[in-house]
């Protein structure tokens, strides 16, 4: 079947010029602006925002929001149509067979009313998408959006992004490159933004906007139970911002100020720069997977983030520490202290681009954690660096502490400990021992078709662990994030291309 022809939104024109489709030059559809598709439904917003109802059915699904580009402040919001009825009643169509669908041609858009967009389209962001305050971002099963280079979907303080993907029908974020050119970095990613715990209210996200819809937290008196949405069943690929030596994350999926009712479950950030940023909030991670992160760290947090993080992988291929933890580089006391506790990570190294970075697990600039359960491997320099002050170690290290680190495997590390790390050597059950992770590594140039397994093959995993506090999973008797028998919840929706 021919492929559909790309809608345009963000592009403010008549809508009396799409009273029906019109054959574009190259002879594919164009959805017409503010109609609807089969069970679809439509908007329009003048400058100030108010809307009004299209002519579609009530129950239809609007594709929407403002849009303002050079010249065209206050220009009008923009609907599409969602073309037939929704993934969850049908399935998707093929790849091939969706609807081409453009956000940004002019400029920047925001949406301004709740959006649906379904996977009956195929969603090409040509400049950043804003989700603004009170506004609700939803995205169904199977639905793929792909990204110019350094455009972002953000959700600002107040929106939500709610991402429903599904085992079966992941959502996908991914560069508007053809397959073999993308690379790490092709786009910014995903931002979502909340009024959780943090250093300051007027801190700007790095690497994104210039102005205040980009700040994030509520400071010290953070909303610590707030949610900037849910991610469940997503893959976001090539993605990730600037790199920077001042601890502030740009992941390609970044997270600042997110409270604990934020869901983020079955999130895979694969061939990023830095993959997950965490910056103040008390957001949770569960079932993350990080791949062939080749740049910065695979998970990074600064700021006061004082989250919670079960089942983890972070795969960190010829780039830094796979996760590196900050509280601030101006001042290590700023409160609130970031203080993340960590159960079963899987850590995974190879031989970096540059030796004297290339750590399991990184804590400095004041950052303490709880980490345990976990698996550390493969990591060039150390499987852990702590740059912390001799005083903070002597009075704060040790179980119960605010530096609680205990109950690791490691294995084929070029040390375990850098030299100021050396008092964990003395913290229960630091073991090595090999689990067996022998296909951990994978993709690689050599072989580049090559899936990961990251379910260990010896049961050595499941001695000495540690239990697991309230609000864990305690049926994990195991170390690292994937159990030797049992269920593997990275197959079956996960993918690993290189480019």
């Amino acid at each position: 079947m021919r492929s559909p022809g790309p809608a345009r939104i963000g592009v403010a024109l008549p809508l009396f010029l799409f009273a029906a489709c019109t054959a574009l030059d190259n002879g594919a559809d164009l959805v017409p602006l503010g109609s609807a598709g089969k069970g679809g439904g439509s908007s329009v917003s003048d400058g100030g925002g108010a809307s009004e109802p299209g002519s579609s059915a009530a129950a239809g699904k609007a594709v929407g929001g403002s849009s303002s580009g050079a010249g065209e402040a206050g220009a009008a919001n923009a609907a599409a149509g969602a073309a037939g009825a929704s993934a969850g009643e049908t399935g998707c169509p093929d790849a091939g067979e969706r609807t081409q669908t453009l956000l940004g041609e002019a400029g920047e858009v925001v949406l301004t009313a709740d959006t649906s967009w379904t996977c009956e389209h195929e969603y090409r962001l040509q400049s950043n998408v804003i989700v603004a305050p009170g506004v609700t971002l939803s995205v169904e099963p199977g639905t793929t959006i792909a990204s110019d280079f350094k455009v972002m979907l953000l959700v600002q303080r107040g929106g939500r992004l709610a991402a429903a993907g599904s085992k079966e029908q992941p959502i996908t974020f991914t560069s508007s490159k053809p397959e073999g050119s993308r690379a790490p970095g092709d786009y910014r990613g995903v931002v979502l933004i909340g009024d959780g715990l943090s250093h300051s209210t007027t801190a700007p996200v790095h690497d994104t906007l210039s102005d205040a819809r980009a700040h994030y937290g509520g400071g010290q008196d953070g909303n610590q139970v707030g949610s900037c949405g849910s991610l469940r069943y997503v893959r976001i690929e090539f993605a990730g911002g600037s790199l920077d030596d001042a601890a502030l994350p740009a992941g390609a999926l970044t997270l600042a100020g997110c409270g604990t009712n934020t869901v983020i479950d079955h999130v895979q950030v694969h061939r990023a720069t830095d993959g997950v940023g965490l910056l103040g909030g008390t957001v949770g991670l569960r079932h993350v997977i990080v791949t062939n992160n080749l740049f910065g760290e695979a998970i990074e947090w600064a700021g006061g983030y004082a989250g919670t993080m079960q089942f983890i992988v972070a795969q960190s291929l010829a780039a830094s520490a796979a996760i590196q933890g900050s509280n601030s580089v101006a001042d290590p006391l700023t409160l609130p202290v970031s203080r993340p506790t960590i159960y079963n990570a899987t850590l995974v190294g190879s031989e970096p681009l540059v030796t004297g970075q290339h750590f399991g697990f990184l804590l400095q600039h004041g950052s303490r954690a709880v980490f345990k359960n976990s698996i550390i491997q493969g990591f060039a320099d150390a499987a852990f660096d702590l740059r912390v002050d001799n005083a903070v170690l002597a009075n704060e290290l040790g179980p119960g502490k605010a530096i609680d680190i205990s109950h690791t495997l490691m294995y084929a590390n070029d040390a375990l400990y850098t030299v100021k790390a050396q008092p964990l050597s003395g913290m229960e059950s630091m073991r090595t021992q090999d689990p067996s992770l022998t296909s951990a590594a994978y993709p690689s140039a050599a072989m580049p078709d090559a899936t990961p397994s990251f379910a260990p093959q010896d049961s050595t995993v499941n001695t000495q662990v540690a239990p697991a506090p309230a609000g864990f999973d305690a049926t994990a008797g195991y170390r690292g994030a994937v159990p030797q028998d049992g269920a593997d919840w990275t197959l079956g929706w996960t993918r690993f291309p290189l480019n």
